[in-house]
């Protein structure tokens, strides 16, 4: 699929998806059939020595507001003509984008007077040439990732190139991805569930949700156990998932550890158990908050977080267990906070960086990375080989009040929601994570979605499974 006419389409309409992987013959297949190795690949292709066996697909896809699309692709040889010409017309002008005439900008004729800056009805972004003066923006992006250095300003940028960000890169990277047809050696589907209290019989949670479809449960406590037996509650909790077919997929306690007090101290005597029982629940996972020294900033809470964390990161290597920190900021910023330090891409880096471990990684969802403006793709794509576990939740930007009124007013901007109900395509979200070999579960994490809580609850837990499992593999 000729990654300049992702970039157009994206361009033009916003959004392209597939509705299903492409059928055909895959790069991939023709690889694993033997038709093709990486070997011959880059000496026979890239060097011209010989012709490639053809690889082919057709996907149905779907541009934004729901447009049908069917792509159809062949590549056979090197230097075979790929050139194409697309035209949108809209009631104020027309977009054209003629590689035989150019790859590096997409042209706007006006059908009145409408100036390249002006804004065509129903576009949320204005009117302007489009991409580097290069082939693509996929192609600049890899070239860039290779060289180690992409989105980096170290780049020498030429005047006249508008260089691509690491961003552009990867969303049209995520949708070449998914327009590929997939392999049949990953067909492995990502279990979703959903959260369970575990001061609230989460044994009887687990025999009344299983039914509905909850393929495993994640089992959370608030600063500390409440006075729950571990020991008993393994037992039943082990038992309901062994008759339901199902999983205990993590087991979390939320507070600050940090704190010296005595909420503080409830949560790490709580975390402490969770690490002992683990075996008891079959899981080998522990979530938690990564904790805060109140009032401080992210870097002079480091040396307590490390103090504090590292003897359970080493029990935790000995037993063969994980700890993954959640990413929520419960209102904390570089600079202060109350509760956790784990709160985006910087610190993560830095606490990386102070306990080494396989044992640690991040418990990790859209919903943190919408409402901090950042893009879970993005993230997803560095940090992805740390992430342990998912939160099924999401979060929307009224996008108007934000740009009307700006970050700091006292009007929230930004909303959590369900799986479904958000700004994040999951269907990218999952395919990514199969396609990188991801062995955790998704968790929705309910109670977050003022349309849907209360008596709704439910229904919109159900409602965000059904969107989540048909965004998985079939």
């Amino acid at each position: 699929m000729g990654s300049h006419l992702v970039d157009a389409l994206l361009f033009l309409f916003g959004s392209l998806s597939a509705e299903k992987p492409g059928e055909g013959l895959s790069l991939f297949k023709a690889m694993d059939a033997g038709l093709l190795s990486a070997e011959t690949l880059a000496k026979e292709f890239i060097d011209g020595v010989t012709e490639p066996p053809l690889v082919e697909f057709t996907v149905k896809a779907s541009l934004s507001g729901g447009i049908p699309l069917t792509l159809r692709t062949s590549w056979i040889e090197r230097g075979a003509a790929d050139d194409f010409s697309i035209q949108v017309r809209g009631s104020k002008c027309i977009a054209l984008l003629d590689l035989k005439k150019s790859r590096a900008s997409i042209e706007i004729r006006s059908l009145g007077s409408i100036g390249m800056r002006d804004r065509v009805a129903g576009c949320a972004q204005p009117i302007t040439r489009y991409g580097p003066a290069i082939s693509s923006t996929y192609e600049r992006f890899m070239e860039l990732t290779e060289a180690h250095v992409a989105g980096s300003r170290r780049v020498r940028a030429d005047a006249n190139v508008d260089y691509p960000t690491f961003e552009q890169g990867l969303k049209v990277m995520r949708v070449l991805d998914s327009l590929i047809p997939r392999r049949p050696a990953e067909m492995t589907k990502i279990p979703i569930g959903t959260l369970i209290k575990g001061d609230a019989d989460p044994a009887m949670a687990i025999r009344a949700l299983a039914p509905l479809g909850f393929e495993c449960f994640s089992l959370f406590f608030w600063e500390g156990l409440g006075g729950v037996d571990l020991r008993k509650l393994g037992e039943e909790v082990l038992k309901a998932a062994e008759e339901t077919g199902t999983f205990i997929s993590a087991l979390s306690v939320y507070g600050n550890p940090l704190r010296d007090d005595k909420r503080g101290a409830a949560t790490g005597e709580c975390l402490d158990a969770l690490l002992a029982a683990a075996p008891r629940f079959g899981c080998g996972l522990v979530s938690c908050f990564a904790g805060r020294v109140p009032g401080t900033s992210v870097k002079d809470s480091l040396p307590v977080w490390k103090r504090f964390f590292a003897p359970l990161v080493e029990r935790a290597e000995a037993s063969g267990l994980r700890i993954a920190f959640e990413n929520c900021r419960m209102g904390d910023t570089w600079k202060t906070g109350s509760w956790n330090i784990a709160i985006n891409h910087d610190a993560w880096k830095l606490m990386f960086e102070e306990i080494d471990s396989p044992a640690i990684g991040l418990e990790w969802e859209p919903c943190h990375q919408v409402e901090a403006l950042a893009d879970p793709n993005a993230q997803l794509e560095i940090w992805h080989p740390k992430i342990y576990h998912l939160h099924g939740k999401d979060a929307r930007i009224d996008r108007r009040l934000l740009a009307a009124r700006g970050l700091y007013g006292s009007t929230r901007w930004h909303a959590s929601c369900l799986p479904g109900n958000g700004d994040t395509d999951w269907l990218l979200i999952l395919d990514f994570l199969e396609r990188r070999g991801y062995t955790g579960t998704i968790d929705i994490e309910g109670w977050n979605d003022a349309e849907w809580s209360g008596e709704r609850e439910r229904a919109g837990q159900m409602k965000a499974l059904d969107y989540l499992k048909r965004c998985r593999k079939p």
